[in-house]
């Protein structure tokens, strides 16, 4: 079930990168055409779709790096479990040997 989940959020990730960088392509294309200016509004729309991919890159890396950090502190919790001792009880604490 992990590994099924990892795997659909590489892809998903590799999903978002592809879209941002092929929608920033295709809408430079259309408005070259559009307004015939080839090919800057292409190469400025390329751009502005790479920086978008980086963008997502760099959110889903300190995601992934909290979620490291939440794991992280959840092993320290469990593996420093508090143990008592009879001391830690009153005198009048049933506390069988």
């Amino acid at each position: 079930m992990k590994i099924e989940k990892e795997a659909l959020f590489a892809s998903s990730v590799g999903i978002e990168i592809a879209l941002s960088i092929g929608l920033g392509m295709f809408l430079g294309w259309w408005l070259d055409k559009k307004f015939d200016t080839e090919p800057w509004l292409f190469i400025l729309f390329l751009f502005a779709g790479l920086g978008s991919a980086i963008k997502a890159v760099i959110r889903i890396m300190k995601m992934v790096d909290m979620q490291d950090e939440t794991k992280e502190e959840l092993t320290k919790l469990t593996d420093n479990s508090f143990q008592l001792n009879k001391s830690d009880f009153k005198e009048d604490d049933n506390i069988p040997d």
